[in-house]
């Protein structure tokens, strides 16, 4: 718990951060007294309403279940190993060096279940690596069923969707699966791949 109280006119010579006098906050400052007497503390709080709903949904047994790699390393289960890929990027990070960044966070790891600190990046590259072609089927398999599963959970029975189609832009450095100059509003005259993406108009998948 951290409690901040407003402090009063400093004195000449008072330390910075010193308190003279307390009242209530109305403006925090250099010279705001405060108090600290909680446990650890976590910037990532706002991750528990979604661990909640994957336990729920049971995410993380499903892919357990349905997704197969033949090669197992001791320090994270094919599960936790896509739970993580899939909570990095709820947390805004888009590559596997990342993961530093979080690899001892103690929420990040009781939401992905894991009995320590996450594995580093090569880690999660070798993981990677070892995904064959019918992986990718059983990826898409576990997507259909968890929306299957959050629509159950939300009621939702739609006889009919409408699909809202649109088409971006991805800045690449280089010739990577064909990419070539177009229209690019945020780097004009680069390189890119312009992919088209469906939503639902429904529900906003």
């Amino acid at each position: 718990m951290e409690t901040i109280a407003k402090g009063g006119r400093r004195e000449k010579g008072s330390g910075r951060g010193r308190a003279q006098a307390s009242g209530k906050a109305r403006k925090i400052g250099a010279w705001t007294r405060y108090d600290f007497g909680g446990g650890v503390l976590t910037p990532y709080g706002g991750l528990l309403p979604l661990a909640a709903l994957w336990e729920k949904l049971g995410l993380l047994g499903l892919v357990d279940q349905w997704l197969t790699v033949k090669r197992q390393p001791d320090s994270l289960s094919n599960g936790q190993f896509v739970v993580s890929t899939v909570l990095l990027f709820f947390l805004g990070f888009c590559r596997y060096y990342q993961v530093r960044y979080v690899r001892q966070d103690e929420m990040v790891q009781g939401v992905i279940g894991g009995g320590g600190p996450l594995p580093v990046q090569s880690t999660y590259w070798r993981f990677l690596d070892s995904l064959q072609p019918h992986n990718e089927g059983q990826l898409m398999k576990i997507n259909t069923e968890m929306s299957r599963r959050v629509w159950a959970a939300g009621k939702v029975k739609l006889k009919r969707i409408y699909l809202d189609t649109d088409s971006t832009m991805n800045t690449v450095y280089g010739d990577q699966m064909g990419a070539r100059k177009g229209y690019n509003l945020r780097r004009r005259g680069a390189k890119g791949l312009q992919p088209l993406l469906s939503f639902v108009a429904e529900t906003g998948e």
